[in-house]
């Protein structure tokens, strides 16, 4: 019984870990692909190991909870 435990939990794991990784690809190509071409003061977007933050103004910026966390549930 214990086994099965650790077994679903290593099967956790991995998911989540290959879905992190998904997400970072992701953020890093939309980085890429929306980096600011003007002129003027700006923020630049990164992957700070658990959310994307996007290139941005000055100022406050949000994100939401990353998708890949079992633990967050639209809504």
């Amino acid at each position: 019984m214990f086994y099965d435990f650790v077994k679903a939990m290593g099967s956790m794991l991995d998911d989540l870990i290959y879905k992190r990784g998904e997400y970072q690809e992701n953020c890093t190509r939309f980085l890429k692909a929306t980096f600011p071409t003007g002129t003027g003061n700006f923020c630049n977007g990164t992957f700070d190991v658990f959310a994307c933050w996007p290139h941005s103004s000055p100022g406050i910026v949000s994100v939401p909870c990353p998708p890949y966390l079992p633990w967050i549930k639209e809504g």
